[in-house]
């Protein structure tokens, strides 16, 4: 009986030493998992932003003239970058007066088209009244003109004749 209490004492230890392993493996397979999953995650994350940058490359390389203007073989990258930097801080020192000039220019196409309107509604108001005017005459012309008398024998009202000074 000792023996088999060793034994099963043995057993209990192994079959405990087994279980502690298969926890841990377990845990590790586990961690592996959330790591598979991690990394799968910031590669999609990086393949969309590489789509996108990829879409921003194609765009600029639209915008660039064709063909290239050759660049001068003394300017290197770091150079050119500091050219950039400044001409951009030039751009920025400017930028106020820019946008305070498109307000503006907005603000006076605005008017600009507002006062077209307004002409233009002269004009048709100019025309109509210039028809109904030449609409009156007419009118008048037919209704107080007589076709049985002469047009001389009209009778026109006189009128008072002053003397005439004469130079000295």
């Amino acid at each position: 009986m000792g023996q088999i209490e060793a034994r099963l004492a043995h057993l209990r230890q192994e079959r405990e030493r087994q279980e502690f392993q298969l926890r841990a493996q377990q845990q590790q397979l586990q961690r592996l998992e959330w790591e598979r999953y991690h990394a799968l995650t910031q590669q999609q994350e990086k393949e969309a932003i590489l789509a996108q940058l990829q879409a921003q490359l194609q765009a600029a390389a639209q915008e660039l003239p064709d063909p290239l203007p050759p660049l001068p073989p003394h300017l290197t990258l770091d150079e050119l970058q500091r050219q950039k930097r400044k001409i951009e801080e030039q751009l920025r020192s400017l930028e106020p007066v820019n946008m305070l000039a498109i307000a503006e220019y907005e603000q006076i196409q605005a008017r600009l088209g507002d006062l077209s309107a307004k002409l233009e509604t002269l004009h048709q108001e100019r025309t109509e009244l210039l028809l109904r005017i030449e609409n009156f005459s007419t009118l008048r012309r037919q209704r107080f003109w007589m076709p049985s008398m002469p047009s001389t024998a009209i009778s026109r009202p006189s009128l008072p004749s002053f003397p005439r000074e004469r130079a000295i």
